[in-house]
């Protein structure tokens, strides 16, 4: 049934006039409205046909905003008043997200968001690093732009209530974290490693946290962002940690209300396991380096969650990168997502195991405590 088909059988209030029922067009677009409904809609495309519009040649632009009648004695009323514009047959969809979402980036208030908690998985960054694959800098920097310009396509169409951003780990090469003369093949310098992630990690969270309702952005140790000299690891320092800290506190200091961002990390230095709790479902993240093969994982997980010391054992989901491919697997009843890279390339993967997959970035919606509509964005 239409979410309108029940308007009829019922008294409703009629809604103000700017959100009673219509579609004014100008040049370019116009303004509508989908007039009294009985429930939520968070979908585009409906909102568009609720207003009489074909969602295959419009498309809403902007804030989404809602007018709301409480009734005592049954479901609340609603309608929703948007902007819109025609959908051009030549036009290029990915370049316009491109330039409407990532240059320049800069935060827009929040609208409706009442859909699927979602995650956003980036792992195996490597910045810096020399490899098969490898451009100059920028062009790397490039092609990531473009993938979080599909992301954010979806996650701006289906408006997450939670969002999730985790940085699932080596997001930098380093300069020691290999061979004592890796610096000499690397393309990039510690310090500008450094100041490359952390970019591009405030760059994707202004980017998506925008068409959230609430934004946690999680962060791992990994074996690249050790703090490490030529005779191996000092203490238990990581740059990636380190980073996302910086970040956060430079979103503490900024104070937008628009947005509605947290950072969770490893409850103590020591840990390697971060887990976000949301809503009934528990989604832990590693990078994953401990496991030492990818076929060894399902079973470092369960001997994760067998210990009372690890929040492994309350999981549903775990995500985990360093492996350098993108796949899923179901083990002792927990969904193991394995994260694509976004590096340069991996030599040393390809010569050890013969495989090699594309860089992405890893997305999945949670309904209940399950792994729903997994997909893997490469850049075009």
């Amino acid at each position: 049934m239409a979410l309108a088909d029940d308007i009829n059988a019922l008294s409703v209030p009629t809604p103000p006039k700017k959100y009673q029922k219509h579609a004014e067009f100008d040049e370019h677009g116009g303004t509508a409205a989908t007039g009294a409904v009985r429930e939520i809609v968070t979908d585009y495309d409906e909102l568009l046909r609720l207003a009489g519009l074909d969602p295959t040649a419009f498309r809403i632009t902007g804030k989404v905003s809602q007018w709301t009648k409480t009734h005592h004695d049954r479901a609340d009323t609603y309608s929703f008043f948007f902007q819109f514009e025609r959908i051009t047959a030549d036009e290029n969809t990915a370049a316009a997200e491109l330039a409407e979402l990532i240059r320049p980036v800069k935060p827009k208030a929040r609208g409706l968001a009442h859909g699927l908690p979602k995650v956003v998985c980036i792992a195996d960054g490597q910045i810096g690093k020399d490899g098969p694959d490898a451009d100059s800098p920028e062009t790397l920097e490039s092609r990531y732009e473009n993938a979080l310009a599909h992301v954010a396509s979806i996650v701006k169409a289906e408006r997450p209530r939670v969002l999730i951003i985790a940085d699932n780990g080596d997001p930098i090469e380093g300069i020691t974290s290999s061979a004592p003369n890796q610096i000499a093949t690397n393309t990039l310098d510690f310090p500008d490693q450094l100041r490359l992630w952390q970019r591009r990690l405030t760059q994707t969270i202004l980017t998506l946290a925008p068409y959230a309702g609430k934004t946690i952005v999680a962060a791992v140790p990994s074996n690249h962002g050790e703090v490490r000299n030529q005779a191996g690891k000092v203490g238990w320092g990581d740059h990636g940690i380190g980073i996302a800290k910086t970040v956060e506190e430079a979103f503490d200091l900024l104070g937008d209300a628009n947005l509605n961002i947290e950072f969770a990390y490893p409850e103590t230095k020591y840990d390697v396991i971060t887990y976000v709790d949301v809503e009934d479902a528990r989604v832990a993240f590693t990078h994953g380096h401990h496991a030492k093969t990818v076929d060894r994982i399902p079973q470092w997980v369960a001997n994760q969650a067998a210990s009372s010391r690890s929040p492994m054992g309350g999981a549903s989901i775990v995500c985990h990168g360093h492996f350098h491919q993108p796949g899923y697997t179901w083990s002792r009843g927990r969904e193991i997502i394995s994260c694509p890279m976004f590096d340069a390339g991996s030599p040393w993967f390809t010569n050890l195991t013969g495989e090699w997959s594309p860089a992405g970035i890893a997305t999945f919606n949670i309904r209940g405590k399950r792994v729903h509509d997994l997909r893997f964005v490469e850049p075009d």
